[in-house]
This record gives C-alpha cells, sequence and structure tokens, in this order.
C-alpha cells in the first residue's frame, strides 16, 4: 500500500512537471508586446523638410473605418500652399481585418483615375507585409497647374498606414516623401518587432 502511495504521488509531480513545461513554452512564443501609443507612430516636425509646419497635431480622430483606433497628423507649407501632407495609422482587430480593409477600403481606386508609379522612383525596401504606392496628377482649388499626388498605403499585421503628400517644387520632393516612407516604417518595425 505504501508504495501505491508513493507511485501516485509520483504521477502527480511528473504530471505537474509536464503542465509547467507547456505553459512555460507557451509563453515564450507569444507574439511581442503591441501595448505603444499608436501616436508615437506618427512623423513629427523633425521628420519633415525645412519650410512646413503642423496644421492639425498629432491625434486621435473618429473615423469611418471601423477601427479600434485611429491617430492622425497634418503638416502644410509655411508659404501658405494650401497642399498638405498628412499621414494616419489605423489599429484594427485583427490582421485578417487589416487585409480586407487594405484590400477593399484603401487601396481601390476609380477605374481610368489615372494613377501611377512616377518615372525613376525606388521602392525602399520595407518591413510592411504589403504595401501600395501610387501618385496622380490633379489640379486643387482652380489653380490651373497641375501637381502630383502621390500615395502610399502599407499593412503591418493589424495596422494600417495612409500617407498621402503633394509633390511641391522645393517644398517635397519625391526623395523625401521616400525619406518619410522610410523613417515611418522603421518606427513601426521597431514597436512590433518586425
Amino acid at each position: 500500500m505504501n508504495s501505491l502511495v508513493i507511485w501516485k504521488f509520483f504521477r502527480i509531480v511528473f504530471a505537474l512537471c509536464v503542465v509547467f513545461s507547456v505553459g512555460a513554452c507557451m509563453k515564450e512564443s507569444e507574439p511581442p508586446s503591441r501595448d505603444f501609443a499608436l501616436i508615437d507612430l506618427l512623423i513629427t516636425s523633425k521628420d519633415m523638410p525645412l519650410g512646413w509646419r503642423i496644421e492639425f497635431p498629432a491625434g486621435k480622430i473618429e473615423d469611418g473605418y471601423y477601427a479600434e483606433e485611429t491617430v492622425k497628423i497634418v503638416f502644410v507649407p509655411e508659404t501658405g500652399v494650401r497642399r498638405a501632407t498628412v499621414q494616419d495609422i489605423y489599429r484594427f482587430s485583427n490582421s485578417k481585418v487589416a487585409r480586407f480593409k487594405l484590400h477593399n477600403e484603401f487601396v481601390p481606386e476609380v477605374l481610368n483615375s489615372g494613377e501611377f508609379v512616377p518615372e525613376g522612383w525606388e521602392h525602399p525596401t520595407l518591413s510592411a507585409d504589403e504595401d501600395n504606392f501610387v501618385c496622380y496628377w490633379k489640379v486643387v482649388d482652380g489653380d490651373p497647374e497641375k501637381f502630383m499626388l502621390c500615395k502610399w498605403t502599407a499593412r503591418y499585421d493589424k495596422f494600417i498606414v495612409f500617407f498621402v503628400s503633394w509633390v511641391l517644387p522645393d517644398l517635397m520632393s519625391l526623395d523625401k516623401i521616400r525619406d518619410l516612407i522610410v523613417e515611418i516604417d522603421r518606427k513601426i518595425a521597431v514597436q512590433i518587432g518586425k
């Protein structure tokens, strides 16, 4: 009888060791913590070229994409030209929802909208799961001159970044737009562990 009690004791100890070992392994394989302020991923005045000021300070906004959280920042030239550079970041409940939103609401444009990738554009290497960069020629406010407007949309797991900027002589070049995209990508990759 004494050996039966000892046998049961060893079985219980063994079962507890297995349970604790499995639990420890599961904790190690969890994805990195995503507990950070979304607003910290936005570009800042320091990232912008000279001659730009904040028009809409970094902050949370209410949005129609049904994101769990959305933040935005808007810059405009100090010259008074009303052509903005804007960054939005959306946090969705999971990557499946973000992927659906990207392909069905963010990226699609009207057929024959004139979208193009500028000649000489070298797309930077990014950490994004998927992204899209296009430009358009636009006339704004009755101005007879057309300006190039470029949009970059990227998905990082359950996050979507939407960045739009005018290409303006002496204020915002395609090279600077590329630099801003690289900086946005760097900030996000550091935070979400890509």
